[in-house]
């Protein structure tokens, strides 16, 4: 019956069927598989389709009409609790010719456009067929493709955002699954002993941390791509915390992932600060990075980072309303640290006594600096005191690396530079012994005035720093006092002193104004 019925369809009759034809086809191979042999029948409708999306000549309405048919015989292959494996493949391969012909099409080609269609519909039927399995032990992850490393590649942002979408949504499912399955194991037993979980994991980590890793250092990514970025990297770093036997072949420990998706300097700044809020508030992935008090200084140093580099271009401003709540969100994460333990609870009794007109974020960095200031000072010449130097050295890192952009960026918002200019007098009025120190050669505090009160010259001056330096002066002179007799400090201070106070002032009364002496009084 098979064979006489197997024997009416052949290419050049499928090529003619109409968009109906097609969906009647899917239909009749559809109920032949339900009550029949499903894997047979399910392999004879996957060769005929076959048929006629090997050429790529068929229009863009039947190619998704065919690929409806076959994610629905997909899902009957989970319903029924039967391997998906060779099915899934055919239907994958068919993926990566469109795939294929979707990169050769130029950018704004209608036929690009098209192709997208299909590739789109067959990224949310691989996430719907994932989604409505409740183990995962039907080798669904073959739907998981080996194109989909090209795929993130040459995605634009559009596309890009669609495609992490979906990844992500499979990656939380994943991880409830196997989850799971723990709850449902003995200690003694594991669930990740699970071999079809095994091979899952390992195709997400072979087949997308690479790209996750290269895109968390493209800062061109918009505010939206990153969040994506952000989310899938976490999935990734609770994969780790659950088994380390779930990293495949990969070679990647928690530390890695942190580095990579958070701490590293070259890291995007908005997926440094979704990955580690989302982080931090996840009692697996805490408890690990609380266990690791190197991990703590990192958080606090890019922590910093973030907050002065997030704000270069005009618009994007650290008060922006889609970024400030997620900074304020981190800091209150970065203060609950053990490590933070003792400078969070100076920094609360510093917000009590300020009154602010900053947001919190800004409010909080002043804070913090001051609080560190202040604890140095009390600890005196004690071995505390050298180790909170220590601290606080690692928390700055390469200072100047960071606030350079800014002052170079001739486009960048007043409140950016001004950030940098209060946080940096505040460092220097509070923390002046602990960025120098005399006869040490890269000191932070040379390097930090040179850049931000260099010699004035004949150059012009953007407006946003000049007044940010007359703002700020008085700071650093009150800064450099605190260590004088010192040599450096008395040269630096009678430098800065001629060069941004008398001279600020006789050009200010000259014009009639007394901004220059109000704001050094």
């Amino acid at each position: 019956m098979k064979g006489r019925l197997y024997s009416k369809f052949h290419r050049k009759k499928l090529l003619e069927l109409t968009e109906t034809g097609l969906a009647n086809f899917n239909s009749l191979f559809l109920m032949l598989a339900y009550v029949g042999d499903t894997q047979d029948v399910g392999k004879k409708m996957v060769d005929f389709t076959g048929l006629v999306t090997g050429g790529l000549s068929l229009d863009i309405s039947k190619c998704q009409t065919v690929l409806r048919g076959q994610l629905a015989l997909l899902l009957l292959c989970g319903e029924k609790q039967q391997d998906m494996k060779v099915i899934g493949e055919a239907v994958a391969s068919v993926f990566g010719m469109w795939l294929k012909s979707w990169m050769e099409q130029p950018y704004e080609s209608s036929r690009r456009t098209l192709l997208w269609k299909v590739m789109s519909q067959y990224l949310e039927g691989m996430l719907y067929v994932v989604k409505k399995s409740h183990r995962l032990v039907n080798s669904e992850h073959v739907l998981l493709t080996v194109d989909l490393a090209a795929l993130l590649v040459h995605c634009r942002e559009n596309e890009l955002s669609h495609v992490l979408n979906c990844l992500s949504s499979v990656m939380s499912h994943f991880i409830r699954v196997v989850c799971h399955e723990a709850s449902k194991h003995d200690a003694e037993e594991n669930w990740s002993d699970l071999p079809q979980h095994k091979e899952f994991a390992c195709v997400l980590w072979e087949r997308v941390f690479p790209s996750l890793r290269s895109k968390s250092r493209d800062f061109s990514l918009t505010v939206a791509v990153a969040r994506y970025v952000a989310e899938l990297a976490v999935g990734f770093l609770r994969l780790v915390c659950n088994d380390v036997r779930l990293l495949g072949q990969q070679a990647v420990s928690f530390e890695d992932i942190v580095k990579d998706c958070a701490t590293n300097d070259a890291t995007h700044v908005q997926i440094s600060v979704i990955f580690l809020s989302h982080g931090l508030r996840d009692p697996v992935i805490s408890s690990q990075i609380i266990s690791h008090e190197c991990l703590q200084c990192q958080i606090v140093h890019t922590w910093l980072r973030c907050v002065l580099t997030s704000c270069q271009s005009p618009g994007e401003t650290v008060a922006s309303v889609s970024h400030l709540s997620e900074m304020e969100d981190f800091t209150d994460l970065v203060k609950q640290l053990p490590e933070m333990k003792d400078i969070a609870r100076q920094m609360q009794v510093e917000h009590e006594t300020e009154v602010s007109t900053l947001n919190s974020v800004e409010q909080s960095l002043h804070c913090f600096v001051v609080a560190v200031g202040k604890l140095h000072c009390q600890l005196a010449e004690t071995a505390a005191a050298e180790q909170l130097k220590i601290q606080m050295l690692s928390y700055l890192g390469d200072l100047p690396k960071y606030i350079d952009p800014v002052l170079t960026n001739l486009t960048a918002p007043t409140n950016s530079v001004k950030l940098v200019y209060d946080f940096s007098g505040l460092l220097v009025k509070y923390c002046n012994r602990i960025i120098y120190k005399a006869g040490q050669s890269g000191c932070l505090l040379p390097r930090l005035l040179n850049r931000l009160l260099p010699c004035v010259g004949k150059k012009a001056i953007p407006p946003s720093i000049e007044m940010c330096r007359q703002r700020s002066v008085c700071l650093f002179l009150r800064g450099l006092g605190c260590l004088l007799p010192d040599g450096f400090a008395k040269r630096k201070f009678r430098e800065i002193f001629q060069q941004y106070f008398t001279e600020s002032v006789k050009k200010a009364l000259d014009g009639g104004s007394t901004s220059t002496l109000e704001h050094f009084k």
